[in-house]
């Protein structure tokens, strides 16, 4: 497949303000010697963002998602009201996916706990820290990122892949980038890797989620902007709906919220049942079993 040296955005909105004509130089330009797309950064049938490099090129138009109709705040709160195992137990229930599909494997800890879950659309990037970038990196290299971030739903979630050999060399998150993220309406961060100045993502009440925390940014940079991303185990793309708290990240598929709510509600009732039951001193074996029949 053929890629682009990208020259500017445009987005799949009219009314949006990126919504201009794209000039793109053809792959047969000098500059890039007709790179081919790499579709590990950017596949080419989606309308998500993409960004990547090829010999210290861009080269991938990058096409904005059109805006669309969030998630309301009513249905927010209410997935809220329970913690991500009472919903993945409700998606389980609805026989949406596979049972071990769709939810982080053992290995992401909350560490700023003493906030309560989250709940938001992903945007994503992958970055390494092991060695140096080929160009110079500061805060100022993420605007285009920061730019991608604001065309996506709100509230919103930074996903960031480590995709070092061994993810957590240096911090992907810093109290200054979490003021940065906070001030774009993300909630959180979830990452593979390691974050830093834990104290104070506390004090400004930024949730971060992590592998591991570490005292150096070392070279981390970013390679990728708003692509699908894997943190342990799960795979993210852009615009994901996505539910973490203490227990771990949980894909929730947006359009069957109202189902999946429902559900919870019905199956946290029952359980108030079974452990009613366990707590009245009047439990038997044959009660129990006839209670546990209805869970």
């Amino acid at each position: 497949m053929t890629g682009y040296c990208i020259k500017e955005i445009r987005c799949g909105e009219p009314s949006h303000p990126h919504a201009k004509p794209t000039l793109v130089i053809p792959p047969s330009c000098p500059h890039c010697k007709g790179c081919e797309l790499r579709e590990d950064l950017v596949p080419k049938d989606t309308v998500r963002a993409g960004y990547g490099f090829y010999n210290s090129h861009p080269i991938v138009e990058i096409v904005l998602p059109p805006q669309r109709a969030c998630l309301s705040s009513e249905l927010r709160e209410s997935l809220l009201r329970f913690d991500t195992c009472k919903i993945a137990n409700a998606i389980e229930k609805l026989g949406i996916r596979l049972k071990n599909e769709g939810f982080t494997a053992p290995g992401l800890h909350c560490a700023t706990q003493d906030f309560p879950g989250v709940v938001g659309y992903a945007v994503t990037g992958k970055v390494r820290g092991a060695d140096p970038p080929m160009k110079g990196y500061s805060y100022y290299d993420l605007a285009d990122w920061w730019e991608l971030i604001l065309s996506s739903p709100a509230p919103r979630i930074a996903v960031i892949e480590d995709t070092d050999k061994q993810p957590g060399t240096g911090a992907v998150l810093s109290d200054i980038h979490a003021h940065v993220l906070a001030a774009l309406d993300c909630e959180a961060v979830i990452t593979n890797g390691a974050i830093r100045n834990v104290p104070q993502l506390a004090a400004m009440g930024f949730t971060a989620f992590s592998a591991s925390v570490t005292m150096s940014h070392a070279y981390v940079h970013m390679i990728a902007h708003q692509v699908p991303v894997e943190i342990f185990g799960l795979t993210i793309a852009p615009c994901d709906l996505l539910y973490a708290d203490i227990h771990g990240a949980l894909s929730v598929p947006e359009e069957a919220v109202p189902d999946i709510i429902q559900v919870a509600t019905e199956q946290a009732a029952k359980e108030r049942q079974m452990i009613d039951l366990c707590q009245s001193g009047d439990a038997t074996i044959e009660k129990l079993r006839a209670m546990a029949r209805t869970l």
